[in-house]
């Protein structure tokens, strides 16, 4: 839940925030930047790059996704108690945005 909107689909937003922090560490979009993205089913979603700050593995950015979804099914998870990433893990430097 993010601002009191539920997402309809966790994909579509994950896909396209993902392309436009690593169009901003780029540099290939700046805030205010949009960009348009379609997947296989040709179903169209916006970006919007509202803020960025710092750069690299570092920076953060706010980025606002449109279009419309439709619920299609639903996943549970469980966190196991010896589960060494139950607390999640960061992506450290080494790891570099491909080309």
């Amino acid at each position: 839940m993010f601002e009191g909107i539920r997402s309809a689909s966790g994909t579509f937003g994950s896909g396209v925030t993902a392309r436009m922090a690593v169009d901003a560490a780029r540099g290939l979009v700046g805030p205010g930047g949009r960009r348009r993205f379609a997947g296989a089913s040709g179903v169209v979603f916006e970006g919007a790059l509202l803020s960025q700050e710092g750069i690299g593995a570092s920076g953060t950015c706010v980025v606002r996704v449109s279009g419309a979804a439709h619920y299609t099914g639903s996943a549970s998870f469980v966190v196991e108690d010896n589960d060494a990433l139950a607390d999640g893990f960061a992506i450290e430097d080494a790891f570099c945005l491909p080309d």
